[in-house]
């Protein structure tokens, strides 16, 4: 089981953004709502913006996980298709 916040926290540490949250489509209850990532969580659909960042949910084959794209365009990094 995990939540939200620790899947945030987890994507926010890879891509080394320690900027504030500027909007998310879940509250700070919901951050911290249990889900089951590995098959058929129920988990709520999450979209958050920081100043360097978009989160955002992705489900494939059952597995949830939290994903990330820059916020405005860059050219130095490789960034893999999210599908």
């Amino acid at each position: 089981m995990k939540t939200w916040r620790q899947k945030i926290n987890q994507e926010m540490k890879k891509n080394k953004d320690t900027s504030a949250v500027e909007f998310s489509s879940i509250s700070e209850k919901e951050m911290d709502d249990k889900f089951d990532d590995d098959y058929g969580g129920e988990a709520k659909p999450l979209r958050l913006w920081t100043e360097k960042y978009v989160y955002f949910s992705v489900e494939y084959d059952g597995a949830t996980t939290c994903e990330s794209v820059p916020r405005n365009p860059v050219s130095d990094k490789q960034w893999r298709h999210i599908s």
